[in-house]
């Protein structure tokens, strides 16, 4: 690209570990353009996770769920918005970080000059590659984030700036710090457990991490906190509590902001493949990550502060949102777990 882009428009539009995932990205076009408007197409249900973010100009808000099932005027009207948005912003470069068909008809619609995605091997849905008009090949046994930088080559940029950014608010904190003032043990940051996932494949057995729960209290002295979200996984959560007994508590209701700063004070995390698992990691949390569909090496938490347990089978790497029979995160035992948590506290 001959001229610096001026209008520059991200879309990553979900999930909340896929958005926290390409923060890198926006870091590393704010150094290298610090005059540049720079736009973020993300799901409003992703959004809160780029407030105050520094790097961005705006986070442009897409509510396609409710446009596909609401299909009525007032959502049409709010698409019909959107749209006209993307376009008259003027964009000159687009970066689809997602490849998928929605992605690419995003880039496709703001007119830009340079629309850069990957190339149609790389991409989930192969035609959004048709959307763009310069395609970089990956590898696919490098990390996303790695891999969303790598489309940053065809502008000149290969020594990217792979930090992340997650301002977090003082009343978030205060929220934070007023909870685990309350717990058995103050002097220490609990250990967080967070049993839920979106896919029922990337969810440990219940039983386990109840026994996992009482041992990290019997045996290492710190209290465990279960963070949950949404209805279903609060009353996952508060049953794992009421099994698990002394000293494990259920965390508040938080949203996004206010559970990133919840685990910013916490002394490790413990989940699976799950939104809650990578803001901990871009927050420099220690983690331990419990894989089962998804494979580590491409969606693992990223940094050096983790211990991923993983059962490497004939099926790994998956990626099925249901299965009857989830041997795979099934074959992690309790006893590696505790160790990977002994190891790290």
């Amino acid at each position: 690209m001959t001229k610096t882009p001026r209008r520059i428009l991200l879309i990553r539009t979900s999930a909340l570990g896929d958005v926290v995932m390409a923060l890198p990205v926006v870091r590393t076009l704010r150094s290298i353009y610090p005059e540049a408007r720079i736009d973020w197409a993300v799901e409003e249900t992703s959004a809160s996770i780029l407030e105050d973010n520094p790097d961005l100009s705006r986070a442009l808000i897409l509510r396609t769920k409710r446009w596909r099932q609401r299909k009525s005027l007032s959502a049409l009207q709010e698409m019909a918005e959107t749209i006209r948005q993307l376009r008259s912003a003027e964009y000159d470069l687009t970066l689809d970080l997602q490849g998928l068909i929605k992605s690419g008809f995003i880039a496709r619609i703001t007119g830009a000059r340079l629309r850069i995605g990957y190339h149609r091997s790389r991409c989930r849905e192969p035609f959004s590659a048709r959307f763009n008009n310069l395609h970089v090949q990956t590898r696919a046994d490098t990390h996303i984030v790695d891999q969303q930088l790598e489309l940053l080559r065809p502008l000149g940029i290969i020594e990217p700036d792979r930090r992340f950014q997650i301002l977090l608010r003082r009343e978030d904190e205060r929220h934070a710090e007023e909870f685990i003032s309350r717990l058995n043990r103050r002097e220490s940051g609990p250990i967080v457990i967070n049993p839920g996932a979106s896919w029922p494949t990337k969810r440990w057995p219940q039983d386990r991490y109840v026994a996992l729960a009482q041992r990290i209290v019997d045996v290492l002295g710190f209290p465990v906190v279960v963070t949950w979200g949404g209805e279903a996984e609060g009353r996952q959560a508060h049953e794992l509590v009421r099994r698990a007994g002394r000293g494990v508590f259920l965390a508040p209701p938080t949203d996004i902001r206010q559970l990133a700063a919840l685990l910013s004070k916490c002394r490790l995390f413990i989940g699976s493949d799950t939104g809650p698992l990578h803001i901990a990691a871009a927050l420099g949390v220690p983690t331990v990550a419990l894989f089962g569909p998804s494979d580590p090496h491409r969606n693992g938490p990223y940094g050096n502060t983790s211990r991923i347990l993983h059962s490497p089978l004939p099926c790994s790497g998956c990626y099925r949102r249901q299965c009857p029979d989830p041997v795979c995160i099934r074959s992690i035992r309790i006893d590696e777990v505790f160790a990977a948590v002994r190891e790290i506290v």
